[in-house]
């Protein structure tokens, strides 16, 4: 898992997936919010504008 979470290149999305996600399932719990990331590449950009 601390690889992929280093290969994503946004700690808080690493965390949620890596931790916050896998915690809830576990817990039998709801998934909790996605954490608004960055956009990458041109496109997403583009789109923010």
């Amino acid at each position: 898992m601390l690889a992929a979470a280093a290969t994503i290149g946004d700690r808080e999305f690493a965390d949620w997936l890596t931790v916050g996600v896998p915690g809830a399932i576990l817990r039998g719990e709801p998934v909790p919010p996605r954490p608004q990331s960055r956009p990458r590449g041109r496109l997403g950009r583009l789109l923010q504008r």
